[in-house]
């Protein structure tokens, strides 16, 4: 008689074999582009990078881990 343990041990293996990626962000470098007034200076929460949008239409690139804070900014958007 087979226990439930082995079907969840296959399920973490099959989810950890998928190479998902849950949150829905890129695993590598993003290009954002600022579209508010004035300049923006952003210090990267998770790398310490400083970003820099000294106008508005102005882009960088983001490291990877610094993404999901920046997508939280409003005057930001990822370029896909």
């Amino acid at each position: 008689m087979s226990c439930c343990g082995s079907q969840r041990a296959a399920q973490r293996q099959g989810a950890a074999s998928s190479g998902g990626n849950p949150a829905g962000y890129r695993t590598g470098p993003v290009e954002f582009e600022y579209n508010g007034g004035g300049t923006l200076r952003i210090v990267g929460p998770m790398t310490g990078a400083v970003y820099q949008f000294p106008g508005s239409g102005t882009r960088a690139v983001v490291q990877a881990a610094d993404v999901p804070s920046m997508a939280m900014v409003p005057s930001l958007r990822p370029i896909r």
